[in-house]
């Protein structure tokens, strides 16, 4: 959430931010998520602490001290690390293309399990890591150790540093490296609800090239989805189980099209060869 400068709240002034839990905390907060909680305004870190009695409950909340320039609020909750006395931070390398969120280097932990978000159709290609002041290291050639980029968000990345399962022994220095590429358009043609279930149905609207994009085509009853066709001339489709279309996003942007067909009835006289049980449909193209 960003708040430019000159928004309803006055620089250094301090003011309450209540959390509720999402999805992933659906019973709500207890002690245990304390540690997992960080909140980033600015460049600061804030970690909540729990005061109920009670084993659960349905919002927390801390007080914030406003940044004089603009800011985002940023609330991530890293599952796995926990903090300990004697435990070491993490660093993220200068780099005008990734942030460091979920870890506090004003903090100490035994191993880390925090997020990389990047700007606008930045793609990671690597990361490494060095322990203290360790040898560099690949991030995926470690046990223990992985990235991952969420399905829902292509900006943002999942990263675990816990080599060969064991507690870090010095603070950690991350390095990433990537590259820049753009996002562009898809449009879906015959993707209505004359033709399919549009509630249903995931027809992703823009991607960044180079990336898989994959589309889940839920048609209506009596109909089937045949083929696709690319208004990008030689790019590749693959449609599969008639109801996913893949390809991998063209630098422009692109209009898919559907070829929806309709079921036909096939009558039959029953016989001994022949039963109410082999009726099939036989396609055809719709007009």
């Amino acid at each position: 959430m960003l708040f430019p400068k000159g928004s309803a709240y006055e620089p250094r002034t301090v003011v309450t931010l209540v959390l509720s839990p999402g999805q992933t905390l659906s019973s709500g907060f207890s002690s245990a998520h304390m540690e997992h909680i960080h909140i980033h305004v600015g460049d600061k870190v804030y970690m909540p602490e729990y005061t109920s009695s009670e084993e659960y409950v349905q919002s927390v909340s801390l007080e914030i001290e406003i940044p004089q320039e603009d800011f985002e609020v940023v609330a991530c909750y890293s599952v796995q690390q926990q903090l300990t006395e004697g435990g070491y931070t993490m660093r993220l390398e200068d780099n005008e293309n990734v942030r460091l969120f979920g870890v506090s280097e004003e903090m100490q932990y035994k191993y880390f399990d925090c997020y990389l978000l990047t700007e606008d159709a930045w793609s990671i290609t690597d990361v490494q890591f060095k322990v203290g002041g360790g040898e560099w290291n690949i991030v995926s050639d470690v046990n223990g150790c992985s990235f991952s980029r969420d399905d829902e968000n292509d900006n943002l990345y999942r990263i675990k540093i816990r080599p060969d399962y064991q507690n870090v022994t010095g603070d950690v220095t991350l390095r990433v490296t990537g590259e820049q590429h753009g996002r562009y358009s898809i449009t879906w043609e015959n993707a209505t609800g004359e033709f399919i279930d549009l509630e249903k149905s995931v027809l992703p609207d823009m991607s960044i090239d180079g990336e898989t994009v994959t589309a889940e085509i839920w048609v209506n009853d009596g109909l089937y989805l045949n083929t696709a066709a690319s208004s990008v001339e030689g790019l590749d489709l693959e449609v599969t189980a008639r109801s996913y279309v893949e390809f991998v996003m063209p630098a422009e942007d692109v209009t898919i099209t559907l070829d929806i067909r309709e079921k036909i009835p096939v009558t039959y006289t029953e016989s001994e060869n022949v039963s109410p049980q082999s009726q099939q449909k036989i396609p055809r193209e719709m007009t």
